[in-house]
């Protein structure tokens, strides 16, 4: 794995423009055998929203999802696990073509990322706190909604994450330029932090089948993501420094990553991130 830093200090310097490998090989997340289903384990249908493709999904403390749209239009739904309340569009952002990744930041505030047929990929605010509906579902007050920034480089984003609740940036998968870009929630800016082999879709491939990073999630300092086009899923060891995402780099280690493929025998351990 390498990434592009920027500058900064924290007791030292950090400069750098150079590829570098990553360190040691993530551990393994794959088990030889398939574990077996708990006998508690339920799937229930919640909620059904006719001629609506989800795409992400957030949740809030209250166990509420708001979920992202990949067709008709670009929406942001909020969807009721006990069916409460029907679901309630939250917001239309009628300049795009879709909405894709969410996450989290601060409690009721999240950012979602969004973008048109051809681009940009622009990245919202979403503050829940003001937001009132009624049982019948009908909206007293609505939830800021604030257009803070895009990343013009970008090609396909998906995924969105973060990896701590005080950090003032959120971690965005480009699935078709197999990388992972920061962007700063406060300033607007971004930049590519992540980029690797095992982040990129097939070669020679088209449409969906192309597609690599897609899904993202971090839990304890450790970068999870699945790559759609090798059906596989991957984590990666992070650390943290100040406000940059970095790790430490051998020269000597050639980048690699473990992973989970769905025409393997072998499983995947329980997901790392756990709905409040």
């Amino acid at each position: 794995m390498y990434f592009s830093l920027a500058a900064t200090t924290l007791l030292f310097s950090i400069v750098t423009s150079s590829v570098l490998p990553a360190a040691d090989p993530p551990q393994p997340i794959v088990n030889s055998t398939p574990p077996a289903a708990s006998p508690e384990a339920s799937v229930h249908k919640v909620m059904n929203i006719s001629g609506i493709g989800c795409e992400n999904l957030a949740f809030r403390a209250n166990g509420v999802i708001l979920a992202t749209t990949a067709f008709p239009s670009a929406l942001l739904y909020y969807i009721d696990p006990l069916s409460i309340r029907p679901p309630i569009l939250l917001h239309n952002f009628t300049s795009l073509a879709t909405t894709s990744g969410i996450t989290e930041l601060a409690p009721d505030m999240f950012y979602v990322v969004g973008s048109g047929d051809d681009g940009p990929h622009n990245i919202y605010s979403v503050n829940m706190r003001p937001f009132l509906a009624l049982p019948n579902g009908s909206v007293v007050v609505p939830p800021v909604i604030h257009e803070i920034g895009s990343i013009p480089s970008a090609v396909e984003l998906n995924g969105m994450t973060h990896l701590h609740k005080s950090d003032n940036f959120v971690l965005n998968a480009d699935t078709l330029l197999g990388c992972v870009w920061k962007f700063a929630v406060v300033t607007g800016k971004s930049n590519l932090v992540i980029q690797d082999i095992t982040m990129q879709g097939p070669p020679n491939q088209t449409s969906f089948a192309a597609f690599g990073i897609n899904g993202v999630r971090t839990q304890n300092n450790t970068l999870f993501y699945t790559n759609s086009g090798k059906e596989s899923m991957y984590k990666m060891p992070v650390g943290f420094l100040f406000d940059i995402f970095v790790r430490c780099y051998n020269p000597e280690t050639k980048p690699s990553a473990d992973h989970f493929s769905r025409k393997s025998s072998t499983k995947i351990a329980p997901p790392p991130a756990t709905p409040r």
